[in-house]
């Protein structure tokens, strides 16, 4: 993706630039990511980096199949979850890399995600702080840009 951008005969998107992202940790990912028509700003010169992932990014509680709260914040063990399986269904082949999660805690992380989280952790996707993961953390806008572009990154170099 990145080499994409480094072309010379590729056209920026016009906008995007976030007055609210200059400096941040993320900055670069929002901006990429924008550029890749896979995120929007909140208005056309703002992004609101530190807002809480929402139901319009489509995201659902994967895990309870009875019950859907399209207004539940996504959580980090979610973001991991659904990042292994829409990268499964992309056919990227995870079969090489570890799946061994490394994290202190595992009790506070479901066991269905327990194996994403260790992908993505091996693949410098994801990570923790102190060796613990915050399973039931919630992202920001910003995190998410961050693991999002990571993972377009290194997943296509798996594939």
């Amino acid at each position: 993706m990145l080499l994409v951008f480094a072309r010379a005969d590729v056209e920026l998107k016009p906008g995007g630039y976030f007055k609210d992202v200059i400096g941040h940790w993320a900055e670069s990912s929002i901006q990429l990511l924008y550029q890749a028509d896979i995120i929007t700003g909140s208005s056309a010169t703002t992004f609101n980096p530190n807002r809480q992932v929402l139901e319009e990014y489509g995201l659902i509680d994967i895990f309870d199949g009875s019950k859907f709260e399209p207004k539940k914040l996504v959580t980090r063990e979610e973001i991991a979850y659904v990042t292994t399986r829409y990268s499964q269904a992309m056919e990227v082949d995870l079969s090489q890399v570890s799946n061994n999660n490394t994290f202190t805690g595992k009790n506070q992380i479901r066991k269905e995600t327990v194996e994403a989280i260790g992908i993505l952790q091996q693949l410098g996707i994801l990570n923790g702080t102190n060796g613990k993961f915050n399973p039931k953390g919630n992202l920001t806008r910003a995190e998410v840009s961050k693991i999002l572009t990571l993972a377009l990154m290194k997943l296509s170099d798996e594939k």
